[in-house]
C-alpha cells in the first residue's frame, strides 16, 4: 500500500526509517502538523516514537491507528524502560496483531490497523486536554505534573525564596 506517511517524534533512524516525505506530527517539533487533526483513514503508514507516559502514549497510538487507512502499517517503538515494555500489550488491547522485536534498548512493534479497532475513543478522551478542577486549569497528560501540584512547586508556594527582578518559566509543567 503506497500513500501518505506520518511520523510522530524523532525515532532513531537506525531502528525506524520514515520516508523522506513523511508528514511530521510531533507537537515538540516546530512546524509539525497535529496528529489529532489528521483525517481518519488518510495515512498508509505511521512511524511513532511512543511517549513514556501511559495516558499520553495510548492517546498517540490511538490517534495513529485512527489516522491509518484500513490495513495501514503502524511501526511503534519506545525505550524498554520508558514505555517499551508495555507497548505490545497496549497495541493488542486496541485489537492489533503485533510483531515485536528489540534492538538498541528499544521495543519495536509492527502492526496494521485492524478492521475494527477497540477502545480508540476512550484512549483519545483519557489523553486529551481536560479541565482539572483541583487546579482550576486546563491540562493534558504528557505535561509535567499535569493533574496535581508537584512537591517542589508546593514547597515554593509554602516558603517562597526572596526573589527580585525578572524571570521566565519555560517548559516547567502547567505553570503553577
Amino acid at each position: 500500500m503506497k500513500g501518505r506517511e506520518g511520523v510522530y517524534g524523532s525515532p532513531p533512524l537506525a531502528l525506524a526509517l520514515p520516508s523522506a516525505d513523511a508528514i511530521q506530527l510531533s507537537p515538540l517539533i516546530p512546524g509539525a502538523d497535529a496528529l489529532e487533526e489528521v483525517l481518519s483513514a488518510s495515512l498508509s503508514r505511521v512511524v511513532v516514537l511512543a511517549p513514556p507516559g501511559t495516558l499520553e502514549r495510548r492517546f498517540v497510538l490511538a490517534h495513529a491507528l485512527r489516522a491509518l487507512a484500513p490495513a495501514g502499517e503502524l511501526l511503534a517503538l519506545a525505550l524498554k524502560d520508558r514505555g517499551g515494555a508495555r507497548l505490545c500489550k497496549e497495541l493488542e488491547a486496541f485489537g492489533c496483531e503485533v510483531r515485536e522485536t528489540a534492538r538498541r534498548h528499544h521495543r519495536i512493534c509492527l502492526t496494521h490497523r485492524p478492521v475494527e479497532p477497540i477502545g480508540l475513543d476512550a484512549a483519545i478522551v483519557a489523553g486529551a486536554l481536560q479541565w482539572v478542577p483541583s487546579l482550576g486549569s486546563w491540562s493534558q497528560p504528557g505535561v509535567f505534573a499535569w493533574n496535581r501540584i508537584d512537591p517542589g512547586s508546593a514547597h515554593l508556594i509554602d516558603a517562597p525564596p526572596a526573589l527580585t527582578g525578572r524571570g521566565a518559566d519555560l517548559g516547567c509543567g502547567w505553570g503553577v
